[in-house]
């Protein structure tokens, strides 16, 4: 089972988009865990509104996405970890495709490719692949810009964080670490 891990803080114009572009995913063994991180507006009470039983919200006091993320990983049931942001969708065979990956490969971390298209002035990220394989020079692809390790396009076997958590003095660029 896929755990999809949405860390929540005042998301209300986004959170139901994303969580509807999860459940529409071609892949079903998964969970969505909400982390409400001490969201103030009306977005934990749009979550609560969506009814499938994959979807578990966690409420915490406010700590940050890292702290979200580790409660998240805490709390989750699958195997395998998705990160994906509240104002992020994924398409959907998002998941079908990085199951995949994991599976063929046999490999404890996967990505796929990922595009953003503007809504209103604000870019949002789309989660798709068109490639699979091993990526053989990392660095390169980086520098080249084929290649983004990101949340939401990544796929982690949970043992991975047993020792590895998100550094909770991080707000920004804490995926990066």
């Amino acid at each position: 089972m896929i755990s999809v891990i949405i860390p929540l803080y005042n998301k209300e114009r986004t959170i139901v988009r994303t969580i509807e572009s999860v459940l529409l995913q071609v892949h079903v063994d998964f969970e969505i865990v909400v982390v409400n991180d001490g969201s103030n507006d009306n977005s934990v009470a749009l979550v609560h509104s969506l009814s499938d039983k994959r979807i578990r919200v966690i409420d915490q006091k406010n700590g940050g996405v890292s702290s979200a993320r580790n409660r998240g990983i805490e709390e989750a049931l699958g195997e395998w970890i998705v990160f994906l942001d509240a104002d992020d969708i994924l398409l959907p065979n998002c998941l079908e495709i990085l199951h995949f990956l994991v599976n063929e490969y046999q490999v404890r971390v996967a990505a796929a490719n990922f595009y953003t298209y503007d809504l209103g002035g604000h870019k949002y990220p789309y989660i798709f692949s068109s490639k699979s394989g091993i990526v053989a020079d990392l660095f390169r692809s980086f520098f080249f810009k084929k290649f983004y390790l990101r949340m939401g396009n990544s796929i982690f076997h949970k043992d991975l964080f047993e020792n590895n958590k998100f550094d909770t003095k991080l707000s920004r660029y804490e995926d990066y670490k």
